[in-house]
């Protein structure tokens, strides 16, 4: 997601801190909350096994500005302007990295990284937690019954430590499924470690057996990842040419090529979106996917039993349909929950479509939509960041004040419509971990 330097446009597992986040003319961001609270997911210090159909303040520290978030299952964590990491909600796994599992807390807990080291983005797999750091490390902690945290071993740890891409590569942008990873490295190869039963490891196989190490996903070899997204068992990359990629698990039509087959593809396939789309950003739940294009499109394929297709149908889509947004949405942001999407329009509102069991949809009822519908925000605010959440029930939003968002951030956030040379400008900053608009101007300010 991207809004003012805080995250790239749109990619649905991790969320980057760059730039000036959201401090913007003297006024901080906040982070919001909603949905379910079953562990204290939220973050509001609201009673646990709860929901909350309205966007709630999450209680950060008074001195955090929030510039990125990752939900998983059950718990979440947050990245400040500053660089310092938060988490909160499950600790059945060691996802708030205290250095011990036990009880969830409704609260954010400081993350205590390496001394000097700041995050400079974050992922969330469903219990399990990956940061690129300043130091140009990859992070992780908490469940790794799958191998999931990429170490060597399925023994699940409770701290902050690295992992080691092959190669000597060093991660430049990081997206998390359920129970497996991904990572774009500095050498331009993508990385998968983890659960690989349905073949979403991308490396030419099924396997029962979990891969504990990093394995190269098998792209054409003339393929330049520049993005990535993770569902529950599929996975997908936008490459530098233009086409979407994805793997794994197929048996609702997540790869989007027409194909009706239950083990899905173990490499690879071109996702067949119509003819003259140029996608711009990614984003998966957990059996469907999404594309944002530069148009100010969305497409959208796979599982659709709650709407989350946002086609107005509950019909899964085994080949991408254009979602049904309201006139004007301009949309500039996307990303998916488990079986709920939104997008964020340039003006700053928010849209939300799908299942709403638990007030994932954020618009005080608990009534599911099959096709877009505006989100009430607090007065004065407008969206600035939507979370990467793809197998989760909340919802988390950054927003800054609207006058100020409108001057500084309509204009950040909406995709490239220049020639090639801006196009591969965007990609290579991309893979470099800093969006090309904040790259030159605005560089982290890590304190």
């Amino acid at each position: 997601m991207l809004a003012c330097g805080v995250t790239q446009l749109a990619v649905p597992s991790a969320a980057q801190v760059t730039g000036r986040a959201h401090r913007i003319r003297g006024a901080a961001a906040v982070l919001y909350s909603w949905g379910n609270n079953f562990s204290g997911q939220l973050g509001t210090g609201a009673p646990l096994r709860t929901t909350a159909t309205t966007p709630a303040t999450v209680k950060l520290p008074a001195e955090v500005t929030p510039a990125a978030v990752a939900g998983g299952s059950t718990f979440a964590f947050a990245a400040g302007l500053g660089g310092a990491v938060y988490a909160w909600g499950d600790n059945l796994h060691g996802q708030l990295a205290t250095g011990r599992i036990g009880q969830p807390s409704p609260v954010p807990v400081k993350v205590s990284l390496p001394d000097g080291v700041s995050a400079l983005s974050v992922a969330a797999g469903d219990s399990s937690a990956y940061v690129i750091g300043s130091d140009g490390k990859l992070y992780d902690w908490g469940n790794n019954k799958s191998g999931q945290l990429g170490i060597g071993s399925t023994k699940s740890r409770y701290r902050p430590g690295t992992v080691q891409l092959p190669d000597g590569a060093r991660p430049e942008a990081i997206a998390a499924g359920k129970f497996s990873a991904y990572a774009i490295g500095s050498n331009g190869v993508l990385y998968s470690w983890g659960q690989n039963e349905a073949g979403q490891l991308g490396n030419n196989s099924f396997s029962t057996i979990p891969s504990t190490t990093p394995v190269r996903v098998a792209l054409p070899s003339d393929v330049t990842p520049v993005k990535i997204a993770a569902g529950q068992s599929d996975a997908y990359a936008l490459a530098s040419n233009g086409t979407v990629y994805a793997w794994g698990d197929n048996h609702a039509g997540q790869l989007g090529n027409s194909m009706i087959r239950e083990h899905g593809s173990p490499v690879p396939v071109p996702v067949l979106l119509p003819s003259g789309v140029t996608p711009a950003a990614l984003a998966s739940g957990l059996n469907s996917a999404y594309v944002l294009t530069k148009d100010g499109l969305i497409y959208a394929w796979g599982d659709n039993g709650e709407g989350q297709l946002g086609d107005g149908t509950r019909d899964n889509r085994f080949l991408p349909v254009r979602v049904s947004l309201p006139p004007g949405a301009q949309p500039v942001q996307l990303t998916a929950g488990a079986i709920s999407a939104y997008a964020m329009g340039a003006t700053g509102k928010l849209y939300a479509w799908g299942n709403n069991v638990f007030g994932q949809l954020g618009n005080g009822t608990t009534q599911g939509v099959l096709v877009p519908t505006p989100i009430p925000l607090p007065a004065g605010a407008a969206a600035a960041a939507l979370v990467p959440e793809s197998g989760s029930t909340s919802a988390y939003l950054i927003t800054a004040p609207a006058r100020s968002w409108l001057l500084c951030c309509a204009r950040a956030v909406l995709p490239d419509r220049g020639d090639g040379r801006v196009s591969q400008r965007t990609a290579a900053a991309e893979r470099r971990g800093v969006p090309h608009r904040f790259r030159y101007r605005d560089r982290p300010h890590l304190q």
